[in-house]
């Protein structure tokens, strides 16, 4: 796959992403999320994917004053992986 292939796929789950998908993503990677910061995130990434996917990361300050600075910086951290894994 390169690139671009990754990021359709990408696209295609987002429009299918529910809440509850953030909460059980959370779970698995030993994440406290509350039913609010998942609402938050859920949010941010719909309306955000499209800056995130084209490595626009000024987007994340916008999230980092609404969560707890430990959830914010597990997200950066899953975030920088998960770019270098497949946005890269």
């Amino acid at each position: 796959h390169d690139m671009d292939d990754n990021k359709q796929i990408i696209k295609k789950y987002i429009n299918i992403l529910t809440p509850e998908d953030i909460k059980k993503y959370a779970l698995k990677e030993n994440i406290e999320v509350t039913q609010q910061e998942v609402t938050i995130i859920y949010n941010f990434i719909k309306n955000h994917y499209q800056e995130l996917l084209d490595n626009d990361t000024s987007v994340f300050r916008i999230l980092k004053i609404q969560i707890r600075p430990i959830l914010f910086d597990k997200i950066i951290s899953l975030y920088n992986e998960n770019k270098t894994k497949y946005l890269s």
